[in-house]
């Protein structure tokens, strides 16, 4: 057993039908002209630290790193805003 905190968790989604069989039931449907969504597999997967490694989950880290539990920040990926451009911009001016 270990420790729920200490334990590392993945959680795994993966596709019921592969790629090539999804395009033959999608071809063989009743039902031509809908959108079939086809279930997914959902697994959380528990390691323990040595298998982990074993299984080059994660790295061997140094003798004070291993005593850190808490997981590294991941930096965010923001993704560029598009500024709208201002229609007309300035009035245009006439003469009197």
């Amino acid at each position: 057993m270990v420790p729920k905190d200490k334990c590392i968790k993945k959680f795994q989604v993966k596709d019921m039908v592969d790629g090539s069989s999804r395009e033959d039931i999608i071809a063989a449907t009743a039902y031509p002209g809908e959108n079939i969504t086809l279930p997914k597999l959902f697994y959380k997967m528990i390691y323990c630290i040595s298998c982990a490694i074993h299984a080059r989950i994660v790295r061997v880290r140094s003798i004070a790193d291993r005593r850190v539990r808490q997981q590294k920040r991941r930096p965010r990926v923001v993704k560029p805003v598009e500024k709208k451009k201002e229609e007309g911009g300035a009035p245009a001016q006439t003469e009197a």
